[in-house]
C-alpha cells in the first residue's frame, strides 16, 4: 500500500511534493518543540510552586494555551518583530516616503527650465533621463537640498488637504501629460497634475514654468522621427525579400475569459464540479478589490488604538477613508520636520539612501541610440551638442 502510495508521489509537481514535504517537517518540529516546553514546565520547580495558588483543571489550560501562544511567537519569529519595528517607525517612514513627493515637484520644475534651455544640469543628456530619477529621486545629486521652507509649504498643504492620498510616482515626471493638461481649455477634461503640484504652483508661481518652450523635447522628436521613419523603410524592404510565414489564425484560449473558462468546465466536468467553480467564481466577485481596500482601512484605524474622530457623509466607507486620511496626514506632517532633519544629515555625510530602484540603463541607451542615430541620419555630429 505504502509503495502505492510512494508511485502516486511521483506524478505530483514539484511545487506540491516540497509544499508536503515542508508540511510534515513543520509538524514533526512543532511536536518536539511543544513535547520540549512541556517537559520543562513540569520539571521547573519555581512555576510549579506559582501554579499552587490556581485552580488545577485552570493550570492544564493554561499551560496548553501558553505552549500554543508560545509556539506561534516561536515560528513566526521575523514576522512579529517586523510587524513591531514597522508600527514604531510607521511616522517617520511616511513621512520619509512624502520627502519624495517634494523633491519630485521640485525635479519637475528642473524638467521645465531644462527643456526650455534656460538651465544645463550635469549627467543630463536627454529628456528620459528624468523619468530615470522616480524611484531614487532622494539620491538625485542636482536637485538642491529641500529647505525648511520647503517642508512647512508641504505640512500647509497635507493641513488643507485632508482628503490627499499621495500620488503615483511614477507618473511624477510625465511632461507631455502634465503641460497638455495646463494649456488645456477643456473643462472636462480629466484632472492628472498632482494635488501637491497644483498647490505647490498656487504658492510659488512655478505653474507658469509649464507655460515655457520644450525646445529640448521638439529637437529630440525631430530626431527621433528621422531614425523611425528609416527603420520603418527598412522593415518595408525586409519584408518584401522574406518569404512570410504563416500565422496561427485560430483563437486564443484564455482562463481569463470567463466565456471561454466556463465553457470548458461545462463541457467536460461533472456536474459537482461544476457548481463547486461556479461558487467559487460568484464569491470571488462578490469580495471585489474596494471590499478589501476597506477592510484594510478599517484594520489599520483599529491598530493606531487612538481616537479618529469621523466626520458625518452620505456613505460611510467615505467617512471612514476621510477620517483615516486626515489623521494620517497629521501625523506625517507632525514627524516631517524629524525625516528632514535625517535627510539633511545623510545629504551633508555624503550617503546614499538604499532603495529598490528599477534599472532603466536599457531603456534609457534605446532612446540614446535613436537620437544619436537620428541626427547621423541627418548628416550631423554623432553627440548631443543641439
Amino acid at each position: 500500500m505504502e509503495e502505492r502510495h510512494n508511485n502516486e508521489d511521483e506524478h505530483l509537481d514539484k511545487y506540491t511534493k516540497d509544499k508536503v514535504e515542508q508540511g510534515i517537517n513543520d509538524l514533526l518540529e512543532e511536536k518536539e518543540l511543544k513535547i520540549k516546553w512541556r517537559k520543562e514546565i513540569s520539571e521547573n520547580q519555581s512555576m510549579q510552586e506559582f501554579f499552587l495558588g490556581y485552580n488545577e483543571s485552570s493550570v492544564e489550560s493554561f499551560i496548553s494555551n501558553y505552549i500554543i501562544k508560545k509556539y506561534q511567537a516561536f515560528k513566526w519569529e521575523d514576522y512579529y518583530s517586523k510587524r513591531a519595528e514597522e508600527r514604531r517607525d510607521k511616522w517617520i517612514n511616511l513621512a520619509h516616503e512624502h520627502l519624495k513627493f517634494i523633491l519630485h515637484k521640485k525635479l519637475f520644475d528642473l524638467q521645465c527650465l531644462w527643456r526650455a534651455e534656460q538651465i544645463t544640469l550635469e549627467g543630463v543628456e536627454i529628456c528620459f533621463e528624468f523619468e530615470c530619477w522616480r524611484d531614487d529621486i532622494i539620491n538625485c545629486p542636482f536637485i538642491e537640498p529641500l529647505t525648511k521652507q520647503d517642508i512647512e509649504l508641504y505640512q500647509s498643504f497635507l493641513h488643507e488637504n485632508d482628503d490627499y492620498y499621495g500620488f503615483d510616482i511614477y507618473a511624477a515626471q510625465d511632461y507631455d501629460e502634465f503641460k497638455e493638461e495646463y494649456i488645456s481649455t477643456d473643462d472636462n477634461q480629466n484632472c492628472s497634475i498632482p494635488e501637491w503640484y497644483e498647490f505647490h504652483n498656487s504658492r510659488t508661481g512655478n505653474g507658469s514654468l509649464l507655460l515655457l518652450p520644450d525646445i529640448r523635447g521638439e529637437k529630440e522628436a525631430f530626431y527621433m522621427d528621422i531614425n523611425r521613419q528609416k527603420k520603418a523603410q527598412n522593415r518595408k524592404t525586409d519584408i518584401a525579400v522574406t518569404p512570410s510565414q504563416p500565422i496561427d489564425q485560430r483563437p486564443i484560449l484564455s482562463s481569463y475569459d470567463e466565456k471561454d473558462f466556463m465553457f470548458f468546465v461545462e463541457t467536460f466536468e461533472d456536474r459537482a464540479t461544476q457548481i463547486k467553480i461556479r461558487n467559487y467564481n460568484e464569491d470571488r466577485k462578490s469580495s471585489n478589490g474596494q471590499d478589501i481596500e476597506y477592510d484594510m482601512l478599517i484594520y489599520n484605524m483599529i491598530e493606531e488604538n487612538e481616537y479618529i474622530p469621523i466626520e458625518a457623509h452620505y456613505d460611510f466607507r467615505e467617512a471612514l477613508k476621510k477620517a483615516y486620511t486626515k489623521f494620517k496626514n497629521k501625523n506625517i506632517a507632525e514627524h516631517l520636520p524629524m525625516a528632514h532633519e535625517q535627510y539633511l544629515f545623510n545629504k551633508k555625510m555624503g550617503f546614499l539612501v538604499d532603495s529598490e530602484k528599477r534599472d532603466y540603463d536599457e531603456i534609457k541607451e534605446k532612446y540614446r541610440n535613436a537620437i544619436l542615430t537620428g541626427r547621423e541620419l541627418n548628416g550631423e555630429p554623432r553627440n548631443f551638442d543641439f
